[in-house]
């Protein structure tokens, strides 16, 4: 008995032997693989900053034997787990997670054409330079002065203004009215110019400030006709004047800027040309009219008015940005703040 029993014992020393053994080879494969996994880890996809000594640890998991290879693989896993940890963290950090948009204007206003409220505003009284806002008011006194059917010749100096919108052909003649397409669809500086040499520059300029102050437009002055001049200055509450005077008084000259094209032709029928509206929103069908400009002292600028109601119920405002940046993201966030408020 006590024979069997210590050949029963041996047999059991002796599987517990080979199981033991099978457990260490384990432990060897698990660990070379595990530290080769480590290895192309570090070295494949993950960039670690000092890649001098990421290599050498490379080199020691390849070289060593289990024992070292095991110590150091541990120090190349700590090393990836601060990277991973890095770029979980940048992963959920607030540069990652879209901003609330920020305007860029300078100042602005947003206010009832109707009514005349102001819904929203900054800066509103604070002066800027205008930029093309200007050709505006060139308009309404170049129709104010010059007949409809006026010809204006298209001079040497008036396409030597700075630009090249407008596609006018010197020496030839334009009515009035046709000018004002280019003038206020393509912002054409030529053909303000033009209209503003026609009548004489001096005079013209000084019946655009007379407008300004007719208006009330007490914070409002102008040194040209084409708004080049940083000297073209206004506020957005005087530009909100000027909008509803405009809408009130002036619709026709409103639907010129919000056309897509138009087809002019010089007086004698022997030019042709196509004007283009540049204007952002001319394409919006709640658009009702406005202008742009820019300039670098002026920024971006724009009066955009937008009938935001309906047929039955409409709700005519106009948006009036200042020294922007983006003059299209700021207009179309001030219009989704004055949906419910008008």
């Amino acid at each position: 008995m006590e024979t069997e029993s210590g050949n029963h014992l041996d047999i059991k020393g002796l599987k517990f032997a080979l199981k033991f053994l099978l457990f260490v080879f384990f432990i060897f494969i698990f660990t070379s693989v595990s530290a080769n996994i480590v290895y192309r880890m570090s070295s494949e996809d993950i960039s670690v900053k000092n890649s001098n000594k990421s290599q050498a640890n490379n080199k020691e998991v390849v070289t060593l034997n289990i024992g070292t290879s095991t110590v150091v693989e541990i120090k190349i896993e700590k090393e990836i787990e601060k990277e991973i940890e890095k770029k979980i963290i940048e992963s959920f950090s607030t540069s990652s997670i879209p901003k609330p948009y920020s305007l860029t204007a300078r100042a602005y206003i947003v206010a009832n054409l109707d009514t005349g409220k102001v819904l929203l505003s900054q800066n509103s009284k604070i002066i800027s330079p205008i930029a093309s806002i200007t050709k505006l008011v060139t308009a309404l006194v170049a129709r104010d002065v010059m007949s409809s059917d006026k010809a204006v010749l298209i001079t040497e100096k008036a396409l030597d203004t700075s630009g090249d919108s407008g596609h006018l052909i010197e020496g030839k003649k334009y009515t009035a009215s046709a000018l004002l397409y280019p003038l206020l669809m393509e912002s054409s500086n030529d053909t303000a110019s033009a209209l503003s040499y026609d009548y004489g520059e001096e005079d013209f300029i000084s019946l655009m400030n007379k407008k300004a102050k007719e208006l009330g437009m007490i914070k409002t002055f102008f040194d040209d006709p084409t708004g080049l001049s940083y000297k073209n200055i206004s506020s957005p509450e005087d530009l909100f004047k000027l909008s509803r005077y405009i809408y009130y008084n002036d619709k026709d000259l409103l639907n010129i800027t919000t056309l897509d094209s138009k087809k002019i032709e010089d007086i004698d029928k022997t030019v042709s040309v196509y004007e283009n509206n540049i204007n952002i929103f001319a394409k919006n069908d709640k658009f009702i009219g406005g202008k742009t400009g820019t300039t670098i002292a002026a920024g971006e600028s724009i009066i955009a008015m937008f009938n935001i109601g309906t047929l039955k119920t409409p709700k005519n405002i106009a948006v009036i940005v200042l020294g922007s940046n983006d003059r299209q993201k700021d207009v179309e966030f001030l219009l989704s703040k004055v949906q419910d408020k008008i």
